[in-house]
């Protein structure tokens, strides 16, 4: 899941679940929903992946550049990257893609 930061964020969240699921939960008066709701938690990891359009770089395949691409729009300032892309190898490698 992603967690949402800045005012700006849950805005956007906010208007994306508007439009693509008809909710008019107010998300920038109510932030607490996304930690304690599955389903708002899912939604707002689903918006954030549409809206920066991440699937263009996941799409290219499992590779380590499509990895640091996608990790540095989602968290730019992080030191992780290498472990993500283990991480990523070996969600890959045990088949979990093939359930989605």
């Amino acid at each position: 899941m992603k967690q949402l930061t800045g005012k700006a964020n849950y805005n956007s969240f906010t208007a994306y679940s508007k439009n693509k699921w008809g909710d008019d939960t107010d998300f920038v008066d109510n932030p607490e929903l996304i930690a304690s709701s599955i389903k708002y938690a899912t939604r707002s990891a689903l918006a954030f992946w549409d809206i920066n359009k991440l699937y263009k770089y996941a799409d290219n395949g499992i590779d380590m550049d499509a990895s640091y691409l996608i990790t540095n729009i989602v968290n730019p300032g992080t030191h992780s990257k290498e472990s993500r892309y283990k991480n990523l190898i070996k969600f890959s490698q045990i088949g979990i893609f093939e359930l989605i």
